[in-house]
């Protein structure tokens, strides 16, 4: 899939399709929803989808495991106690814990042959890569129908209901998002560290 803004998670063509719009029409209306709600919805998952690096300083636990606030952990570059490496030993778990381990039982320097992540202030440094290479299904689809849902609410901007012919009313939603994005968006979000 071609995603014209890096961070959008889903692309033009889904929303097109999803909406059923074959013409270029709309194309200039749908590209900055696409990106808008896509900011949104990392915003309220307070974390980012794609694959990316980062560097985090941490305190140590006192053990021989670690989280890190962004997953999945897909490598470790690189993994430094009081700025001793330990990188040789580290493994994870492929979603958000580190692990110090001594795999092969060789001779290692560190008291009971494993290094941990010594309990002090700020002394652990992680380098590593988290994230998705490509966006996962559903939470493409979530953004797909976002995207719809704030294309067809467009017009009903600040209407929260409307008489046709004195006869019906019709309700519009008055929710910035719907409960059903949310709903759907609540296995992904970060709600700690």
């Amino acid at each position: 899939m071609d995603y014209p803004n890096p961070g959008d998670l889903t692309t033009l063509d889904s929303v097109k399709t999803y909406l059923g719009i074959v013409a270029n029409t709309t194309d200039a209306t749908l590209s900055p929803i696409i990106t808008g709600v896509s900011a949104w919805i990392k915003s309220y998952l307070n974390r980012d989808i794609l694959s990316a690096a980062y560097t985090e300083t941490l305190n140590g636990t006192g053990g021989r495991q670690i989280m890190t606030a962004n997953y999945p952990v897909t490598a470790i570059t690189q993994v430094l106690v009081d700025n001793i490496d330990v990188t040789s030993y580290a493994v994870c778990d492929g979603r958000r814990t580190i692990s110090l381990t001594n795999m092969n039982n060789s001779p290692t320097g560190f008291s009971f042959g494993c290094p941990t992540f010594r309990r002090d202030i700020m002394n652990v440094t992680l380098k590593y890569t988290a994230g998705f290479t490509t966006i996962p299904f559903d939470l493409e689809h979530v953004a797909c129908r976002i995207v719809a849902w704030g294309y067809k609410e467009r017009d009903h901007i600040g209407v929260t209901g409307k008489s046709m012919g004195g006869e019906s009313v019709t309700g519009y939603s008055t929710a910035s998002i719907p409960n059903w994005a949310k709903d759907s968006l609540s296995n992904w979000r970060k709600v700690v560290g």
